[in-house]
């Protein structure tokens, strides 16, 4: 059964593991034999090779073949144990200041000047600056923009007036000329018509009373001349003529009757219903230019008061910009807020790549990312990542030790403060590295001689055992799948009974130095700590001691002939080359 336990408990169970034990069996049969057998090899090898080739042969063939004196002599082991059993994990971390005041440049361009990183800085020190002639530049097009918009502004303020006054003259001229269009009609319909209409009754009654006049004249001429009354030829002759003349008057003054009524009939048919109609026509084009002309003084108007606020607009904006320039320029030289060391680059992006390689005068700085931060030295935080085993039995507040790599001997305790629900890739550029979740430790006690950055091992219970079966984990082997140790025989016979038993064991948790075995071992049996690599027999070793003689009578033949038909030069001089092993 698994529960957790505390610090002081791992301890006590480390503590209370079993030592390594270091077993070493007796010489016994097997070892006089193989004395026997490596002598009767020197012996052939010291009489059938050259002085040349004694040295590195002997070196090769005891290396290759000779054995221990024992098959398993010097072989370390360990009893197995039952008791408790701490689980922990131990990753790698980095300190940080719990308080980081991380410098940020709201600006973009290049780096001039730089705070040495590692140097000490109080408040108000200046960090970094960035090159303001772009700034510069821009800020003096803007101010000739602004002196431009200033002179259009005043320019819009004098002909709004003038827009104003010119479209009230132009709407008083169009009404002034409706109201002329309006009386020459009202003038028209009720004066001047019925005076012409009463001119041609006049006319027209005028010439009728004179041609009844005419008529009544022409009808007592023509009367005396009927009754025959003047006896004078003269008389009679001159009231013919008279009658002639009236005949003739009569005459004119019906054709004059007639063209006088023709007349006022024409001007009743057609100057009259002409004449008002353009007359009303006139009217309507006067009031239409009167819109017309209060259309267009509100247009110019509007067009001069868009003009006014338009340079006024622009003379805003460009007010805008230049406060603006001015708060960037003024960014461009960053102080410290604080008194502290000068770090470069975010302890955060620690894991995305050294961001420090980026910063440095004469760089183009181009990063919403921090190029610096001065953390507070008053309190620490561990940032370490936990492996996705683990992250299910491990919650907040619990406890860890954390050693320094920089500072021997310094051990530390603190709590889990954090662990993040979202895994990532340890490697982030290879998308098949495992998993892990980052995670934040408080710590408990602070000491003067760490700073920000150094890196820190983080140890921490994952799960304990209060009472299991345990070996070292060098003692479990995986043999083609199939978890085995290897156990030592005692009071065994047969050819086996000096070879270690291969067992297979069913294993459960593990810390770095011990696992727990839940079957096939029983406490204090006694297993390897190293694999095996061969245990020879005696036959087996007889087998091999032969053929390792057969191969060095072979070598020593083939050296003795070389030897022989070789120049006297060259066999005045040895070889230092060993023979190729069989």
């Amino acid at each position: 059964m698994s529960t957790h336990g505390s610090g002081d408990e791992i301890e006590s169970a480390l503590a209370a593991a079993p030592p390594v034990n270091v077993r070493r069996r007796p010489p016994g049969r097997k070892r006089r034999w193989r004395r026997r057998v490596l002598l009767l090899v020197i012996a052939v090898t010291g009489a059938g090779v050259a002085t040349a080739y004694r040295a590195p042969l002997g070196q090769w063939a005891s290396s290759r073949f000779a054995p221990a004196p024992s098959a398993h002599e010097g072989v370390q082991f360990f009893t197995a144990r039952r008791g408790p059993l701490a689980v922990t994990m131990t990753e790698q971390g980095k300190l940080q200041a719990v308080k980081n005041n991380l410098i940020m440049l709201e600006v973009n361009g290049k780096i001039t000047w730089l705070a040495e990183a590692g140097s000490k800085v109080h408040a108000g020190d200046p960090l970094v600056k960035i090159d303001t002639k772009e700034y510069d530049d821009r800020k003096r097009s803007l101010a000739g923009d602004l002196e431009t918009a200033k002179q259009q502004l005043v320019a819009a303020q004098q002909a709004l007036p003038t827009a104003e006054t010119k479209g009230q003259s132009d709407i008083a001229a169009a009404v002034t000329k409706k109201e002329q269009a309006e009386l020459a009609l009202k003038l028209y319909t009720t004066l001047d018509v019925p005076k012409k209409l009463a001119e041609f009754e006049s006319q027209i009654n005028d010439t009728r009373s004179k041609m009844q006049d005419a008529r009544k004249k022409q009808q007592d001429y023509q009367a005396a001349l009927d009754e025959e009354l003047m006896q004078d030829d003269d008389q009679r002759k001159s009231a013919e003529d008279a009658l002639t003349l009236q005949k003739q008057t009569v005459a004119s003054l019906q054709k004059l009757v007639a063209n006088a009524e023709d007349q006022r009939k024409l001007f009743r048919a057609y100057n009259y219903p002409q004449d008002l109609k353009d007359k009303t026509q006139a009217l309507t084009n006067a009031g239409l230019e009167v819109t017309r002309a209060e259309v267009t003084a509100r247009g110019e108007v509007a067009q001069k008061e868009a003009d006014l606020a338009k340079a006024r607009s622009t003379i805003e904006r460009l007010n805008i910009e230049l406060k603006r320039l001015d708060e960037q320029i003024a960014k461009c030289s960053v102080n410290s807020p604080a008194e502290g060391l000068v770090y470069y680059g975010s302890p955060d992006l620690d894991r995305y790549g050294d961001m420090s390689s980026q910063i440095h005068v004469g760089a183009d700085w181009y990063s919403n990312y921090p190029i610096m931060n001065i953390p507070d030295l008053s309190a620490f935080q561990v940032n370490f990542s936990i492996a996705e085993i683990y992250r299910s039995r491990l919650s907040e507040g619990a406890r860890a030790t954390i050693t320094v790599d920089a500072v021997p001997g310094l051990v530390m305790s603190g709590t889990l403060a954090t662990i993040s629900r979202v895994s990532r890739g340890r490697i982030s550029w290879d998308s098949t590295s495992p998993q892990v979740f980052d995670a934040k430790l408080n710590v408990d006690k602070w000491d003067g001689r760490l700073v920000a950055g150094m890196t820190v091992q983080v140890t921490m219970t994952t799960a304990y055992l209060a009472d299991t079966l345990y070996v070292p984990i060098e003692s479990v082997f995986n043999d083609n799948g199939t978890t085995v140790v290897y156990v030592e025989r005692s009071g065994g016979t047969g050819k086996d009974a000096d070879l270690p038993e291969k067992r297979v064991v069913g294993t459960g948790l593990a810390n770095d130095h011990f696992v727990a075995i839940t079957s096939g071992l029983k406490e204090g049996e006694p297993i390897l700590l190293a694999q095996p690599d061969s245990y020879f027999t005696p036959a087996d070793f007889k087998q091999r001691a032969a053929a390792l003689a057969a191969a060095t009578r072979a070598a020593a033949a083939a050296a003795a002939t070389a030897a022989a038909s070789a120049p006297a030069t060259a066999r005045s001089t040895p070889s230092t080359t060993a023979p190729a092993p069989p």
